[in-house]
């Protein structure tokens, strides 16, 4: 399985246990990441994770990966990894602040498969797998239609997807794979659950932003502790 982060350099705690919680479910994973030009993790950082591939975007993230531009750089990215390291059919875009403990929800086979939240989100963008053929075919389709606006990345290529594939997608429950981070209960069992995302940082009690990207991946790092003493 290939592994894309799209990160900056606020995000260095919390990417550090992203990727190492991956590494432990995939252990035949690739390690890619796609680092924010202006903002970019350390060298040590770098050094620290050895990833199979880095590199820096040239283009503007516009916030939490929104745009037309994130678009095309997000598909041209999983493109280019999927050339470069060949024996894989697909990839798991992770955010930095996520844990994936196991991997049952994924099909490799389909040509999407992500997790809904019972809104218009069928595939949220926290994690979710793209077959390699299928970000071929979202890019190409997308360009052909009068682009504007700032579409955020992760309905737009569910959007598509869903156009081209139909019922072949596969959209899982969030309630029933995943659990948001809950910083005021931190006695809240996670043991079963196959990904975790900790981006509730508005219960962390600090003033800058960066704070509370560094205390999200302390506790990224206890729970990885905390679940590995479990099962061992």
């Amino acid at each position: 399985m290939i592994g894309l982060w799209f990160t900056y350099g606020a995000d260095t705690a919390c990417l550090i246990e992203s990727v190492e919680s991956f590494r432990a479910c995939f252990p035949e994973s690739v390690i890619c990441i796609n680092d924010d030009e202006a903002n970019s993790i350390s060298n040590e950082t770098i050094d620290l994770i050895a990833p199979d591939h880095y590199e820096k975007r040239a283009w503007k993230s516009n916030g939490n990966l929104n745009g037309w531009a994130a678009v095309d750089g997000i598909l041209s990215f999983q493109i280019a990894m999927a050339k470069k390291f060949q024996n894989h059919k697909g990839a798991l875009k992770i955010d930095s602040d996520t844990l994936i403990f196991r991997n049952s929800w994924i099909d490799e086979n389909a040509p999407i498969c992500g997790l809904n939240a019972g809104n218009e989100r069928l595939f949220i963008g926290v994690a979710r797998y793209l077959r390699n053929d299928a970000a071929q075919s979202i890019l190409k389709e997308t360009k052909k239609i009068e682009r504007w606006g700032n579409p955020p990345e992760d309905i737009l290529i569910g959007s598509y997807a869903l156009h081209l594939y139909g019922d072949k997608c596969k959209s899982m429950p969030w309630t029933k794979y995943a659990k948001s981070y809950q910083y005021k209960n931190d006695e809240r069992n996670y043991s079963k659950t196959e990904i975790v995302c900790f981006g509730n940082r508005h219960e962390i009690h600090a003033k800058r932003d960066c704070e509370k990207r560094q205390i999200a991946g302390m506790k990224m790092a206890a729970l990885r502790k905390k679940i590995r003493g479990s099962t061992i």
